[in-house]
């Protein structure tokens, strides 16, 4: 298998672009059904992003 990039299109940001990828990570599994969902972050970005990011991975 191939390695992937991604990269933005002009009206996407890094948010869009974790939001999509985590979405196609949880495919088929229930968020319900979850105990943990670690996420990371580079020192320099926004902690408000990865609060963004869990919202939209785990609503049901």
């Amino acid at each position: 298998m191939g390695r992937e990039r991604s990269v933005a299109a002009w009206d996407e940001d890094s948010l869009t672009m974790a939001v999509e990828g985590g979405m196609d990570c949880l495919r088929g599994i229930d968020p319900k059904e979850l105990d943990y969902l670690f996420l990371l972050r580079h020192p320099l970005h926004s902690r408000t992003s990865r609060g963004q990011l869990r919202l939209h991975l785990l609503r049901s």
